[in-house]
């Protein structure tokens, strides 16, 4: 029987997962910024049949724990919170295959360093700041956003925020 590729419902489904995954172990932002990040890098760049799509995002997000994280989840963490369907076995050898899709490049900046940039550079409220971070993660769910470069995404969440809590924007600090 021929493995279905995963489509773009079921990588927004398996992010919303991922995002509750990250609360539960209680995990920097920057970690889940890096595992949407790596999710995306192995969908764009590799073949993920559906029934090795919770094994790329618990994989993804191993790696961008180990990155990010002072302690990262034990691997038996991943394990437990899949319901052991994936082995420590499988989940190394998945983080290999990530890490070479991704050329072992780790250190790509995401949409929340740009925010952050914004936020000093504009002057934000934290209610703002938190608006327009609130917004970036709900582009997560949109595969077709995935492209999109992460400064660009940072400034047109930041927008959509100032209009929301009826902030003056000024566009051309963001230049």
């Amino acid at each position: 029987m021929a493995h279905s590729p995963s489509t773009p419902k079921m990588r927004s489904i398996l992010v919303d997962w991922l995002v509750q995954v990250h609360t539960r172990f209680h995990l920097l932002p920057e970690t889940l910024h890096l595992t949407v990040y790596l999710l995306d890098v192995m969908l764009s760049r590799t073949k993920v049949d559906k029934n090795e799509l919770q094994l790329v995002g618990v994989a993804s997000m191993l790696v961008a724990s180990k990155y990010e994280e002072m302690y990262a989840p034990d691997i038996h963490d991943f394990e437990y919170i899949t319901d052991n369907a994936y082995n420590k076995k499988m989940i190394l050898k998945m983080e290999a295959r990530i890490l070479t899709a991704a050329d072992f490049d780790l250190s790509r900046p995401h949409s929340l360093i740009f925010l952050r940039w914004f936020s000093k550079e504009m002057k934000f409220g934290m209610r703002m700041h938190h608006m327009a971070k609130f917004l970036m993660e709900m582009a997560f769910l949109d595969a077709s956003l995935s492209p999109i470069l992460p400064s660009r995404t940072a400034c047109a969440c930041t927008y959509i925020a100032a209009k929301l809590c009826e902030t003056p924007f000024e566009g051309d600090k963001m230049r």
